[in-house]
């Protein structure tokens, strides 16, 4: 009989062997230690073989445990403990204890007049600041010219000296021309948030979110202040670099002060201008400002490396980078400007029950009386008085020329 042959990759047909493979013989030489079981018929009769009876089975080895029934057994000593090594399980013991005890208390219930509220944990903003001010944020110097000829406010506290530090390539020299130069303009960056690319001031601002983990209810009776530098928020010095730390309410006071100030011409013409830097920009020049109070979470980008407590590493970034408002004036203004900026206060009203859970913070902050220049005391805070923060005070602002380049530090 011919054998068919197989063709590969013809699709219209189909090949089987005409006879079955042939098989290996059992007891060939090199395999015939090995044994191959022969599958019975379904409904065969089972072996003796097969069959296994209980009672004819090996019993088991078991290990006797009578002896630790008995009268006077003695354990194994376990090898002994260092001290460090419990007084460490006590530790996490005890912490274990209060987080229970914590979570099994109801956080519904309505707080009771005695009752102190809980603290509320600072976060920072993350989120755009492009509509935290209303529009426009450009605002050009008053262009009538009755405005222009208004009489500048000659005073030994707005011509006081003030310490400055000229910036490279600048000179003591070469900065008092400029400041001497009628036709010259000039700039002051206020931070609102981020670091800035000269050695002054940093800022950042506070979340009126309620943090994760705090009751809804709480929301608006704790009090959130803006702080100088140095006052209150000790950990938030990022390289040496004193931090000012914004509130919503704190900017938004600011920025109409600015605008009266340009409305009143009495500094010469002024241009304010408020850069939000986008959300990219803006999560690198926040991300190392860490939460005052509380460790803070990994969050978006690669450069939110946050810490626990204590500052990071800021590396500078470009002016774009980094929300700020600008005072464009005239050169000759620059010394009563600054100072005007260190005069400002934050006007804000304390209540008793908010100032009552953040008694930490009022006690870090130059508090004013509102209708006097006595200083608050912290009971006096506390009992609900409307209080002032001089926010600029300790700050170092940077002064940039027509091309936002650094002219001096004060």
């Amino acid at each position: 009989m011919q054998q068919p042959m197989l063709q590969f990759g013809n699709r219209g047909s189909y090949f089987v062997y005409s006879k079955p493979p042939p098989r290996v013989a059992p007891d060939s030489s090199w395999h015939a230690h090995i044994h191959y079981p022969v599958l019975k018929d379904w409904g065969a009769a089972v072996d003796e073989e097969e069959l296994f009876l209980i009672s004819e089975l090996e019993e088991f080895e078991d290990i006797s445990v009578d002896s630790i029934w008995k009268k006077g057994y003695q354990p194994p000593r376990l090898p002994a403990r260092d001290n460090a090594e419990d007084t460490h399980i006590e530790r996490l013991a005890a912490a274990v204890e209060n987080v229970k005890r914590r979570a099994s208390t109801d956080l519904s219930k309505p707080l009771l007049e005695t009752e102190e509220p809980p603290r509320k944990r600072r976060r920072l903003d993350d989120d755009s600041l492009y509509t935290a001010l209303p529009q426009p944020h450009l605002l050009p110097s008053p262009s009538t010219l009755h405005s222009l000829q208004a009489p500048v406010v000659d005073s030994a506290g707005l011509n006081a000296p003030r310490k400055t530090r000229p910036i490279s390539p600048h000179s003591a020299g070469s900065l008092k021309n400029y400041l001497e130069d009628p036709y010259a303009r000039a700039a002051w960056i206020v931070p609102v948030r981020g670091v800035l690319p000269w050695d002054c001031s940093s800022a950042c601002m506070l979340s009126t979110k309620v943090a994760q983990g705090e009751p809804e209810q709480y929301k608006g009776q704790q009090l959130l202040l803006p702080c100088p530098p140095g006052g209150g928020y000790d950990d938030m010095n990022v390289e040496g670099r004193a931090v000012i730390t914004w509130t919503a309410d704190a900017l938004s006071a600011f920025w109409n002060f600015l605008l009266s100030l340009r409305l009143a011409c009495t500094l010469g013409p002024l241009s304010l201008s408020f850069h939000a830097a986008s959300s990219s920009h803006s999560g690198r020049s926040v991300s190392s400002f860490p939460s005052a109070g509380h460790a803070q979470d990994t969050h978006s980008s690669g450069a939110h490396s946050r810490s626990t407590g204590a500052a990071t590493d800021a590396q500078p970034h470009t002016l774009l980078s980094v929300d700020h408002i600008k005072v464009y004036h005239d050169a000759q203004y620059t010394i009563q400007i600054r100072n005007v900026l260190a005069a400002w206060r934050y006007t804000y009203s304390c209540s008793r029950g908010a100032a009552a859970s953040d008694s930490a913070q009022l006690n870090g902050l130059d508090i004013d009386n509102h209708d006097s220049n006595t200083t608050h005391t912290l009971e006096r805070a506390m009992a609900g008085h409307t209080g002032r923060i001089r926010l600029f005070k300790g700050a170092k602002l940077v002064l940039v020329d027509e091309r936002s380049k650094g002219i001096l530090i004060s």
